[in-house]
């Protein structure tokens, strides 16, 4: 059985008023709106799925140099890209905080 690939709905997508999670550059579309626990929780979740665009990127981004890294030498300058982007995406997910 073939798998379909989702696609996800494109970012940026960014935290409004602390819990709700918007994306897009144009037509601005609501995610999620994080409203379960309390406000600190609620806050950290809002920041990991606003995130979870960035995290899939950084993911794919190491997955492919890995994969590439047994084939022939790595790329100095794409290893201090793809560890810039893993460390933004963590950031990102932690609400800043690297």
């Amino acid at each position: 059985m073939k798998t379909q690939k989702q696609k996800h709905t494109p970012g940026p997508w960014r935290i409004v008023d602390g819990q709700s999670i918007h994306a897009g550059t144009g037509e601005d579309r609501l995610i999620a709106h994080c409203h379960a626990g309390h406000e600190p929780e609620r806050f950290a979740n809002a920041h990991l799925i606003a995130a979870a665009p960035d995290l899939l990127a950084a993911l794919l981004a190491a997955s492919t140099w890995f994969g590439k890294l047994h084939q022939d030498a790595h790329d100095g300058a794409s290893l201090s890209e793809m560890k810039a982007g893993v460390r933004a995406a963590i950031a990102k997910a932690r609400g800043g905080v690297a």
